[in-house]
């Protein structure tokens, strides 16, 4: 973190982001089908971080979230009509992936230079995912995370 004015805050990272989805799909003759999506994004945030005016309240955190995806693959498993196969989908989607994020959090020194950290961040896709092919559908999507943290800060 950097100290840009007195109560702001800079602060950048970096994270792998790993999201997978799965469809079950019943059909005819007891066939049970599903549809699975792996995808691994590299995220890069550049955020905010605002302290309230007094330090029993908790921070604000906004900013965005850049991601580049390294690895998509689309799975369907159909023990009859169409046996098990994959796709690779790394080169159909956008490589970049560009969010919004906003949250809060709070950190309380429990020790000398030890501090418990909690924060809660809600980062909202802006980047429109499609793909569909045939049989190979997946629609329209965005990656929108929830993502709870809690940690010792040394």
């Amino acid at each position: 973190e950097i100290n840009v004015l007195p109560k702001l805050y800079f602060r950048t990272g970096f994270s792998l982001l790993s999201i997978s989805s799965k469809v079950d799909i019943f059909g005819y003759a007891e066939s049970i089908a599903h549809k699975e999506f792996h995808a691994t994004f590299y995220q890069i945030p550049v955020v905010l971080r605002y302290q309230c005016k007094k330090e029993l309240y908790p921070y604000i955190l906004i900013g965005t979230d850049i991601g580049y995806l390294t690895k998509a693959q689309y799975k369907v498993y159909e023990p009859i009509e169409f046996g098990n196969w994959s796709y690779e989908l790394d080169q159909e989607l956008p490589r970049i992936n560009i969010s919004a994020v906003i949250g809060i959090g709070k950190s309380f020194k429990i020790y000398n230079n030890f501090s418990l950290l909690w924060e809660i961040k809600y980062i909202l896709g802006l980047t429109n995912y499609k793909f569909e092919r045939g049989l190979m559908y997946l629609g329209k999507w965005k990656n929108n995370i929830l993502q709870l943290r809690f940690g010792i800060l040394l």
